[in-house]
């Protein structure tokens, strides 16, 4: 839902922002990137306006569905070629986007670790505040990751998970009630198996 992607996106503003100002490089994890709209805007966040020469890094999307990151790859090539990379690894400089197909549990390790990592769909499963530990492992320190988390068929939280500076990942905060589809394996969301 578009005011949720708005919602996610004000969350990870400060981590980004603080990335761009203290290193020149911005890296962000899109786990469930879809079609790639969010993907484009969390570009548009780290590489865009003033920031557009002076800011290197990559936004990654993980997305499972094939037919998905494909649609997101010609989306991105035609409308925002700038950032568009084809492949699976991006250089540092300038800001890229990559969109990659695999199993967003195990984030994207190869292009670690991340400022702020968003994902798109409910943690059902997981390590700390429920999030896969994969995802607080690629959290670079300083950096901020927003999930919904919870039960498939039940209450579900959007939740802060913030890593300090030394890597202490500091207690999770819930900011809003949400409903999100779950964060599981391609089979099991095809068969639509329930996941809790």
């Amino acid at each position: 839902a578009p005011h949720m992607h708005a919602y996610a996106m004000e969350l990870l503003a400060a981590p980004v922002a603080a990335a761009a100002e203290a290193r020149g490089e911005v890296r962000v994890l899109d786990v469930g990137s879809g079609s790639g709209y969010l993907v484009a805007a969390f570009a548009e966040l780290a590489f865009g306006g003033e920031a557009a020469e002076q800011v290197g890094g990559v936004v990654v999307g993980v997305e499972h569905v094939q037919g998905l990151v494909d649609e997101s790859k010609r989306f991105l090539s035609e409308d925002k070629p700038r950032w568009a990379s084809p492949a699976a690894t991006a250089p540092a400089s300038p800001g890229r986007v990559v969109v990659v197909t695999g199993d967003g549990r195990r984030g994207w390790p190869g292009l670690a670790p991340y400022d702020a990592i968003h994902v798109g769909a409910a943690c059902v499963e997981g390590g700390p505040a429920g999030v896969p530990e994969a995802l607080v492992e690629q959290l670079r320190p300083g950096g901020r990751i927003v999930a919904p988390v919870g039960d498939q068929l039940g209450w579900q939280e959007l939740v802060v998970v913030d890593k300090d500076e030394k890597g202490e990942v500091l207690p999770p905060r819930a900011v809003v009630g949400v409903r999100y589809v779950p964060l599981c394996d391609l089979e099991k969301q095809l068969a639509g198996e329930e996941v809790v």
